[in-house]
């Protein structure tokens, strides 16, 4: 199958990488003609595909695809849990564990909640461009229709975290502090591949995603978004809101497909110069779990 190339910086020696990205011709049957568009945009279709491909990959046989995928893209697979007897399925694999101690926060900042191709924007209004400048998405529909909610970011910040099929699919809170139950927004299932992104951006409002407000002690109200997309499983939150959140806990993970981190940030803190910079010129940041985002 053909591959789309995606550029982005690798945080770890600040070089451009290109991102290896499959379903060059799935995408472009489905988002850059007119039926194509009429067809994903359907969300039975959408949830149909997603359901058959988590079956796919939740079977036992989907496991054979594992090895050569490690292969392929070079995991570490030392940096993760191995169970005894090997990977069940190719999503069992998906959303391994991290083995404890490769990847820590920092002591009076804030790490980065997931692992993935991080971009910033300032949410300078309800209406702001939460992937491509130029094109604005609402900030209160985000959050679920939510107006209060949505004014409490205003001034403050955006990190969408954008995570391929290769990356550490859970997601871990930032900070300390109480939450609450993560609320399901319904809505449809669109891809989040950058090249589907920049012919649909509705996507971050339009799909189906989960919002958890946490009032972390020391950075101030934080939203966590997780979005859903073509042939994501499903969201799992694996926390338990009423004992409150410590930094660096597991919140959740994604199963099988690629998926997006959204999280809101209020005026009291601003993200890293070199987010910063390379958002601006519009290219994402490759970072791990941990890494300081803030300044």
């Amino acid at each position: 199958m053909a591959m789309l190339k995606h550029k982005f910086i690798n945080r770890k020696d600040g070089k451009s990488a290109f991102e290896d990205t499959f379903g060059e011709q799935m995408i472009e049957l489905g988002y850059k003609n007119p039926i194509g568009r009429k067809v994903t945009s359907s969300k039975l279709i959408q949830k149909g595909a997603s359901i058959l491909t988590n079956l796919w990959m939740m079977s036992s046989p989907s496991a054979k695809k594992v090895p050569p995928f490690i292969k392929q893209y070079g995991i570490k697979m030392e940096d993760f849990i191995v169970p005894e007897g090997g990977f069940k399925s190719f999503n069992d694999f998906f959303i391994r564990e991290l083995a404890p101690g490769v990847r820590t926060f920092p002591e009076n900042s804030m790490g980065a909640p997931a692992e993935g191709r991080l971009s910033v924007y300032p949410l300078d209004s309800h209406e702001t461009p939460l992937y491509f400048k130029g094109t604005n998405l609402s900030l209160s529909k985000l959050l679920g229709g939510d107006e209060t909610l949505a004014k409490q970011f205003i001034n403050g910040w955006a990190y969408v975290f954008r995570l391929c099929p290769v990356d550490y699919h859970r997601f871990h809170f930032c900070a300390d502090g109480p939450v609450n139950q993560a609320q399901r927004v319904s809505g449809k299932l669109h891809s989040v591949n950058p090249i589907s992104l920049s012919l649909h951006p509705e996507a971050f409002v339009e799909n189906e995603r989960q919002v958890t407000i946490q009032d972390s002690t020391d950075f101030g109200k934080l939203a966590y978004v997780e979005v859903g997309a073509m042939c994501v499983g499903k969201i799992i939150q694996s926390f338990n809101p009423s004992v409150g959140a410590q930094k660096g806990q597991e919140k959740g993970y994604f199963e099988f497909g690629g998926s997006t981190l959204i999280l809101l940030s209020t005026s009291q803190i601003k993200p890293s110069a070199d987010l910063i910079s390379n958002s601006s010129k519009g290219l994402e940041t490759l970072v791990e779990l941990g890494d300081q985002i803030i300044e």
